[in-house]
């Protein structure tokens, strides 16, 4: 993972961190708690420009695994396979970002 500057820093009570199950969504940096099971989500992404990277991290919020990286906005959205356990994960970009797990743990069809 990059660094961030000490000016862009802060420190969050773990349980200041937005949990979901189904839907969330977001504008930059964030890490947020995963509550569900085993599923697939759609991705997206409408970033000014630059990649989204969203990694799996262990409980000292250290990435342990790449969930998905693209190097441009995904304004269509993208598939992304979830842990099957709950768990924390980091959303890397400069934008706007959307989670959404459709029924069942299948992904929602893309927006047309």
């Amino acid at each position: 993972m990059d660094r961030i500057p000490y000016w862009e820093t802060w420190l969050e009570p773990v349980g200041a961190c937005r949990g979901f199950s189904a839907s969330i969504s977001g504008d930059g940096w964030d890490v947020i708690r995963y509550t569900g099971g085993r599923a697939t989500a759609r991705l997206t992404y409408g970033g000014r420009k630059g990649e989204i990277v969203v990694d799996r991290l262990d409980r000292q919020f250290h990435a342990v695994q790449r969930l998905f990286h693209a190097p441009r906005p995904i304004l269509g959205g993208a598939s992304l396979s979830l842990p099957p356990k709950p768990g924390w994960l980091a959303v890397q970009c400069d934008g706007t970002w959307t989670l959404d797990v459709g029924r069942d743990g299948v992904a929602p069809p893309a927006s047309a």
